[in-house]
């Protein structure tokens, strides 16, 4: 197992023992293999797409669905991997089918080497799909091994690799997206399109170039542009444009249902099948938006929001008292406590938790009779869960999507242009469990009182419910959460209207980008930002482990991407402001350290309280507290001496001069006292600053004994942060060899896994193909002893009548010069049975040879005739009589139990038509009598040489046969009533591949009665096989019918006939 697409992957490396997402290793290998089947199934599509433009619906909707069922916490259920699997390759089979149909060839398969000893996607598939099924989830595990991506990374190297997983990261996301936007019904051919086209890119050699890989993801992000715009047009079209709406975090008493993640169309279903019923609905995670939407929130019984962000589902699932609803990711592992609550739809799966099945007019009659099973909330539960908000928000605003956002624009324009709006942030993504996400929350505490915070996914739980407030005196409220993930189209509408607003581009805005992600739908949103051009965002809490550091630093260098500082928030928060701040103004003083005083805003105010300087603190903060004391000192001393000097506004006014001369007298004095007073005070500042700066040479000491002791602990540091790197490069290494060695083994282990299974299975079928030919040698020896007595028999019959045998015989040869004409005509009349009354030679003939025609057409292979022939001990032998070796059903069908007999009747001119032999079947007479009818001594001629030299001929009529168990008849007179379907279709199958292979040659069988259908039964006495048997009545394509075939059957052409004869048009007809 290596499994590395989301964020919390183990040791931020990857999951190699168990998902740390709880999923198991089969499941894990399980989603490997419906990816590369997926990947054959896309790539198929590309092709009969672009080559014989076939768009196959079913196909287009089943990848959105795969992909999506393999994104990180969506689906845990071995089960249902395998069913997605066995139908991808249902589906591509399909699909070739009608490739073939078209024409249109196909471009070869190339054969890459990092698929390892795998198959190419779609040869995979091709074989997969001929066995439909019949694996067992451990074989299927067995098989994944070789698509593992430890095998891609091991050929292709962690950057290639890594990127081809970017690549598929992106497209799990965005077929997610389209998967909700289709269940809206909106639907888009240049979506599907380009899925087909990356899928096919990932599967040939283009997908090994770094440049390609990352012009295909910077595709997938433009794609993904559009999806996001299909799905944000198709939640407004439905449920209308979302407006802002308050809703409340704390439940009220009755019944309740609980919907946990992010599909509207479900929990649309939802509320219209539970109105009216007294069910409370609550949304959780991602769910709270709906809220805002009108069409969702005019049911009345849709009341608030329960819980936190989706990874707290145990926590709040377990204290939830009624049904719960898993619509989409993100779902975990239950708890046992409410594991028969729980139920999931659509891609959503978990093992042993039931299933509603997402079609339109879905029924979730199971969870609604469950929640009214459920004591739901009492006042007491109500009181426990306001208690847990005490101290907290206990309503939150929804709804800000970008249409109400848009709607205050100018107003966001105006304070940024008056200055009372400094900055916006986004913060948009996942949550999670990790300590490090944490960042989020300090972020928001310590954001400026003139900056917003605008929210997108479930990262908004870090942030819901904390005090923003408004925007000065703007009205405008400073935290507006935009939806869900599924909403961040919004984001991007808002960031280009305020561009184009302030006539700049997206990252010249006072906007930054905090992205939190976790799984594949924020990789999807992040390459949508990025194939938009915007650069500046933190990506955090940790950067992907698919991601190598080359690759990283593709990204760097073209995007300026940063990885959030999870441990300083403060200084990533003045980093994002510092690109649209002014420029300060800085006063120097006596001591060296910059005073900041900004000519508009400094950015140093918190909202909570304390400063944040924007120049470089020194490393030693004692010392920078005491020079700032000295600093301030110095600047008051300035001050205070130079208001000394100032002269008062009233000496500059005064009338009178010997006032004002008197008051400069008085002044003279004053002044005198003030310089004695100034000297003293400059004697004590004197003494002051010497003592400062004694003080300050002091300090200055212990700084360098601090800078000396601080550069040996950094060397020390540098030293043992070397040796650490380089053993956990060692440890690094040895375990990638370990990983390696394993992943060899394992594979090594499961090529002779396979090959044992193969030998095993090629020795059963060996050693059953003995047995069956033991058998069938047995039984033809027997058949061969029976006929050798037969024909011991015949002859002694035929003796009697050899003199005028041989009469005949002569006419014969003169009308037929050769053995092989004599052959055809054969062919010909033992195709013409079931014939009421002897007929004149000229009508007799004609029918002959249009059985002769008929003969042709099937190029020797014969049809089949149906009797029951009497045996010695008095019982019936159903038999097939052929000329040749035409069957209708498969030939390894019955192997065990076919006995082909010879039956040799000699042709006896006095032999009445409707009269009997024994042990001679009553058709077979029916056929002679024509012969006899239509030609004397007509037969199979046998010429020999006895043993007095005289030439002996016998005419003998041969018969092919095989031997069935009964009639359709006799089958269904002793069965029940009630025939089982499992047992019917096979049957019906065989018949209609019967008729089909007659269709195919012009000929109409007509005669379709049960007595006509003889089945073959097993041991056990169930039907195994069916053949249609007695074309005596069949036409040829276009004949007129004269005739109604048996008395107790009517074809269908002559019931619907408006006369008694008409016209057999095509074998459809019939």
């Amino acid at each position: 197992m290596l499994c590395y697409q989301c964020e919390q992957t183990a040791n931020g490396t990857g999951c190699t023992v168990v998902g740390n997402c709880g999923k198991s290793p089969e499941v894990a290998g399980l989603q490997d293999l419906l990816i590369h089947s997926v990947k054959g199934l896309g790539s198929l599509s590309h092709h009969a797409r672009t080559i014989a433009g076939i768009e196959d619906e079913q196909v287009n909707s089943f990848l959105l669905q795969a992909l999506f069922s393999t994104l990180t916490n969506v689906n845990f259920d071995d089960e249902r991997f395998k069913v997605y699997i066995d139908h991808c390759t249902r589906l591509h089979k399909q699909l070739a089918q009608k490739m073939a149909a078209s024409g249109k060839k196909m471009p070869p398969t190339p054969q890459l080497a990092f698929f390892g000893n795998m198959p190419h996607p779609m040869d995979w598939n091709s074989a997969h799909a001929e066995i439909d099924g019949v694996e067992t989830i451990p074989e299927l595990v067995d098989v994944s091994m070789l698509a593992s991506l430890t095998v891609r990374r091991e050929i292709l190297g962690a950057t290639v690799a890594g990127l081809q997983e970017l690549v598929t990261y992106g497209l799990k996301g965005l077929a997610a997206y389209a998967a909700h936007a289709e269940a809206l019904g909106s639907r888009d051919p240049e979506v599907f399109a380009f899925l087909g086209r990356s899928l096919w890119f990932l599967s040939n050699e283009e997908s090994t170039d770094v440049g390609n890989l990352l012009g295909m993801a910077m595709e997938v992000g433009a794609c993904n542009k559009r999806v996001l715009q299909m799905l944000s047009e198709a939640h407004s079209d439905t449920f209308g444009a979302p407006v802002p709406t308050e809703v409340s975090l704390v439940p009220v008493e009755g019944k309740c249902i609980l919907v946990t993640g992010h599909d509207m169309h479900d929990i649309h279903q939802l509320l219209m099948q539970t109105e009216g019923k007294g069910i409370n609905v609550y949304t959780h995670g991602e769910m709270m938006p709906a809220h805002g939407y009108p069409e969702l929130k005019k049911f009345k019984h849709l009341k608030g929001n329960y819980g936190g962000a989706w990874y707290q589902q145990k926590k709040d699932f377990s204290y939830f008292p009624g049904a719960i609803l898993a619509t989409t990711n993100c779902v975990i592992e239950p708890m046992t406590m409410y594991r028969k609550n729980l139920f999931t739809t659509g891609s959503t799966g978990l093992p042993n938790v039931a299933h509603v099945e997402k079609v339109w007019g879905q029924d979730f009659t199971p969870l609604i009779t469950r929640a009214l099973a459920l004591p739901g909330f009492d006042a007491r539960g109500v009181a426990r869960a306001a208690a847990a908000r005490e101290g907290r928000k206990t309503n939150v605003t929804v709804g800000f999507g970008h249409q109400a956002v848009l709607g205050v624009a100018g107003a966001v324009v105006d304070a940024v242009k008056t200055g009372k709006l400094s900055h916006i942030f986004l913060v948009g993504g996942c949550d999670g469990h990790e300590p490090q996400r944490d960042y989020y929350s300090k972020l928001g505490e310590q954001l400026p009182k003139d900056t917003m915070l605008l929210t997108l996914g479930c990262g908004k739980f870090r942030v819901y419910d904390q005090e923003f407030g408004t925007l000065g005196d703007t009205g405008l409220p400073r935290l507006l959460d935009m939806g869900q993930c599924n909403d961040a189209y919004s984001a991007l509408v808002v960031a280009t209207e305020l561009a184009k607003a302030f006539k700049t581009d997206i990252n010249s805005l006072p906007l930054s980008m905090d992205i939190s992600w976790f799984e594949q739908k924020a990789v999807a949103v992040l390459l949508t930002l990025l194939s938009m051009g915007v650069k500046n965002i933190r990506l955090g809490p940790v950067l992907p482990a698919f991601l190598t550091d080359e690759a990283v630093q593709v990204l760097v260098d073209k995007f300026d991407l940063k990885p959030a500082d999870v441990s300083n928030p403060d200084q990533d928060m003045l980093k994002m402001m510092q690109r649209h701040t002014e420029s300060s103004l800085v006063v120097s003083s006596p001591f060296g350290y910059g005073l900041g005083i900004t000519g508009a805003r400094s950015y140093t105010q918190k909202a909570g309280g304390g400063t944040y300087g924007t120049s470089k603190r020194p490393a030693n903060m004692r010392t920078a507290r005491l020079k700032m004391r000295a600093g301030m000192r110095w600047l008051s001393g300035v001050l205070h001496c130079g208001s000394q000097h100032l002269p008062r506004e009233e000496d500059t006014h005064e009338p009178d001069a010997f006032a004002r001369g008197s008051r400069a007298a008085a002044h003279q004095g004053a002044l005198q006292r003030t310089e004695d007073e100034v000297a003293a005070a400059e004697r004590a500042e004197a003494a002051e600053l010497a003592a400062a700066a004694a003080e300050a040479q002091r300090l200055a000491v212990e700084l360098q004994a601090l800078e000396r002791l601080e550069r040996r602990a950094a060397e020390t540091a540098e030293r043992v942060e070397a040796e650490c790197h380089a053993a956990a490069s060692a440890a690094a290494e040895v375990e990638r060899q370990a990983a390696a060695s394993a992943a060899a083994e394992a594979q090594r282990l499961a090529v002779k896994r396979l090959e044992r299974q193969t030998a095993e299975r090629a020795e059963r079928a060996e050693r059953q193909a003995a047995e069956c030919v033991e058998a069938e040698f047995q039984a033809a020896a027997s058949a061969a002893a029976e006929l050798e007595a037969q024909r011991q028999a015949a002859e002694r019959m035929e003796a009697e009548r050899l003199a005028a045998d041989e009469r005949h015989a002569v006419e014969l040869m003169a009308e037929r010069a050769t053995a092989e004409a004599a052959d055809k005509y054969l062919a010909s009349v033992c195709l013409s049975v079931s014939l009421s009354s002897p007929r004149p030679y000229e009508q007799a003939d004609a029918e002959v040879q249009a059985k002769h025609q008929q003969a042709e057409r099937l190029g020797g292979q014969g049809m089949a005739i149906g009797c029951s022939m009497q045996q010695q001990d008095g019982t019936e032998l159903p038999l097939v009589f052929k000329c040749g070796w035409f069957s209708n059903c498969p030939a390894d069908k019955n192997t065990e139990r076919t006995r082909d007999l010879l039956c040799e009747a000699l042709m006896m001119r006095d032999v009445e038509c409707r009269g009997g032999l024994p042990g001679v079947p009553r058709t077979v007479l029916r056929a002679l009598g024509l012969v006899k009818s239509s030609k004397p001594g007509t037969g199979y001629p046998v010429v020999w040489v006895d043993e007095e030299g005289r030439q002996q001929i016998r005419r003998l009529l041969g018969f092919l046969t095989e031997r069935m168990s009964c009639d359709m008849s006799v089958l269904l007179t002793e069965r029940p009533s009630s025939f089982p379907a499992p047992e019917m279709l096979p049957l019906m199958r065989d018949y209609a591949a019967g008729i089909t292979s007659m269709h195919a040659i012009g000929i109409a069988h007509n005669d379709g009665k049960l007595q006509n259908l003889l089945v073959e039964l097993d041991a056990s006495g169930r039907p195994v096989g069916l053949k249609v048997a007695d074309l005596g009545v069949a036409m040829d394509v276009g004949t007129e019918v004269s005739s109604v075939g048996s008395c107790n059957y009517t074809s269908p052409e002559i019931v619907v006939a408006r006369d008694s004869r008409t016209k057999v048009e095509t074998p459809g007809d019939v």
